[in-house]
């Protein structure tokens, strides 16, 4: 009797390990994370299991341990051991890889986004001469409507609940709406080289409005890498004012004064607007909620602009399709951003933006056979610098942590 009991007990604890294992490899294969599903198990199963393991020497109980990385985004690593059925050598690499990848998955986020963006500004240029700025932006935000409205049916994410947030909603659509205006009359006063250099002020200006809205730290370290990031970005823009117009010619009844000032309101919107979305990840507004508000806020106002100072055009089959490739491609841009926001600081996602200068650079060698000059390779080299700060930089801690 006692030898059938310690077979039946061998048997059982094979068969818990073996489940164990199971389990194990399941979350390897689909990237499971415990804290997400909110899937824990029941403080009776949970002492059935710990009971049978002390019982059994047989069973070796699994070390598991929770990496949260950051608040935003909580890591699970799960090693199990076993003399007969533990993991493999490489199975356990790949657990403790998971902790470095969600801590830095907002990361991940912001380099996909840069390179959308980079991806749309080229879009854009092959399309420029067909359609009104501002017609382009009322036709991309029902893709933006549709495509994040989708996002948010699927992960039942329901809409604001509180005048708060509709209000931080309103503000970020606001903000966003100001840039295309600004931009479109900075182009009618200043190249177009002297518009991206002022542009790129906004990741010194993200780090000010972060720090007084948010309230997350802006550190020296900071402001310094920005400014190295700045310096990169003008070594390939080649503003006119510390390179000369490289032969361009000034714009017919151009206002010098006038296109820096509102090249320098579009900064302030991008930085307003990064800001804002910020602020909205901290007061339980979900970045799917965040992209269909500013959407509809953005069609109108561009819609209203294009009625009365655009031009709606008639627009060629090829172009409508281009348009909507631009547009999924600026979703694709807009959630990752603002799902990167919701994961990182505000300085630290603006100031990896900064390598939209560098893959535009490289796509238009590649596409348009631009040969560019060589303060253009050494700016790219000067940006990757100061990114590569930016990551290295610790997490100030904030308020929100």
């Amino acid at each position: 009797m006692d030898l059938l009991i310690a077979v039946k007990e061998r048997e059982y604890g094979d068969l818990l390990v073996t489940m164990m294992e199971g389990s194990s490899r399941l979350l390897d294969l689909f990237g499971h994370r415990r804290e997400e599903t909110g899937c824990h198990g029941t403080p009776d199963r949970e002492n059935e299991m710990s009971q049978a393991s002390s019982n059994n020497p047989m069973i070796h109980q699994s070390n598991t341990e929770f990496d949260t990385g950051s608040e935003d985004t909580p890591s699970l690593m799960i090693i199990a051991s076993s003399p007969h059925h533990g993991l493999s050598s490489l199975n356990q690499g790949e657990w403790r890889l998971l902790p470095l990848i969600g801590s830095n998955f907002g990361v991940l986020l912001a380099l996909v986004s840069t390179t959308c963006f980079a991806i749309q500004g080229v879009l854009f240029t092959l399309i420029a001469d067909d359609i009104d700025p501002f017609q382009l932006n009322v036709l991309l935000m029902p893709v933006l409507i549709g495509g994040s409205t989708c996002l948010m049916v699927i992960n039942a994410i329901a809409p604001p609940k509180t005048l708060r947030q509709y209000l931080w909603l309103l503000l970020s659509g606001l903000s966003l709406s100001g840039q295309n205006p600004f931009l479109v009359s900075a182009y009618r006063h200043i190249l177009y080289t002297d518009v991206l250099s002022i542009g790129q002020l906004s990741i010194i200006l993200v780090g000010i409005l972060n720090w007084v809205i948010v309230r997350e730290p802006f550190r020296l370290s900071h402001f310094l890498l920005a400014l190295l990031a700045l310096v990169g970005v003008f070594c390939i823009s080649r503003p006119t004012v510390i390179f000369g117009n490289d032969g361009e010619g000034q714009l017919e009844g151009a206002n010098r004064l006038l296109g820096t000032a509102f090249a320098f309101g579009a900064a302030c919107c991008t930085a307003l607007t990064i800001v804002i979305v910020r602020k909205q990840s901290t007061i339980g507004i979900h970045p799917f909620q965040s992209i269909v508000s500013n959407a509809f806020v953005v069609g109108a106002v561009n819609g209203i602009l294009c009625a009365t100072v655009g031009e709606w055009r008639c627009l060629s089959v090829e172009v409508l399709l281009m348009t909507f490739g631009d547009g999924l491609v600026y979703l694709i841009a807009q959630t990752t951003l603002y799902s990167a926001l919701a994961r990182e600081p505000a300085t630290k996602v603006s100031n990896l933006s900064t390598l939209i200068v560098v893959i535009s650079f490289v796509l238009q060698l590649v596409i348009f056979k631009v040969v560019p000059p060589w303060t253009s390779w050494v700016g790219s080299l000067i940006i990757m610098a100061a990114c590569i700060g930016t990551l290295l930089v610790k997490r100030p801690i904030s308020r929100m942590d």
